[in-house]
Formats: C-alpha cells, structure tokens, sequence
C-alpha cells in the first residue's frame, strides 16, 4: 500500500498517528491551509479492507456509523469520497487539491507524490503499511 497526495500538498512524510488522524477525519485542513479530501476505494476492494480493517480498526459497518456520526455533529461534511478503480483514485489524487488516499503500491503514478509514512517510502523493508 501506498500513501499518496496531491503533488501541491506539503507534506513528504507522517508518522502512522498523524495519518490516523487524518483518514478519521481528525484533522480538516493542511498546514497550508487546504482541506484534506479524503478518497477511498469503494466496496468491495483490497485497498478499503486495508485502509479500514487495519488503518481505521474498524468493521466496515462501525466505518459507516462512525462517518455519518462525524457528518451528523457537523465535524466532517461528508465521508470519505468511494472510488471504484485504484486507477480512479490515484487520477483524482492528481486533480484534487489536497487529497490523499491509500493505494496500491502498483498503481502509483507520477502525477501523485508518495508520502513516507514513519520515515519510510513503500519500497524500503521498514516501510508500516505491509
């Protein structure tokens, strides 16, 4: 798995609890000022099982619940948004300021920068999200 942004948000690197905190919807905006757009892959997908299953520590019910609560109290204006092909999501990744998303490592490409997750990029051993 990769994360990936778009290439004109600041950030190269997070640890695994900053990334938490943002695919929770914890954290609304960049430091630069723009919102985070979280993208998701729809269901059913390896790539949403990964993100919600062992990123989230969710059911994908307890998933659902917890962003139409989130949406509900007003502290997100919507869930993350489904994509149907990794493809799909690495393309809107490019086009939206301030996205990010969890993809397939294959299906990067460079109109996304990858972002190192602990210090470490998808190729190296030590890399988190295996």
């Amino acid at each position: 798995m990769a994360v990936v942004v778009h290439p004109a948000t600041a950030v190269t690197q997070l640890t695994q609890s900053e990334l938490q905190t943002l695919l929770l919807g914890n954290r609304r905006f960049w430091s630069n000022g723009a919102r985070v757009e979280l993208l998701i892959r729809g269901t059913p997908s390896p790539e949403r099982s990964w993100f919600v299953e062992r990123l989230c520590e969710m059911t994908e019910p307890r998933f659902r619940q917890y962003w139409l609560g989130m949406t509900f109290r007003g502290r997100a204006t919507a869930p993350p948004r489904p994509l149907q092909t990794s493809q799909a999501v690495v393309a809107a990744v490019a086009a939206i300021p301030g996205a990010i998303a969890l993809v397939d490592s294959d299906t990067v490409t460079p109109t996304v920068r990858v972002v190192a997750i602990d210090g470490f990029l998808p190729q190296n051993p030590r890399y988190p999200l295996r």
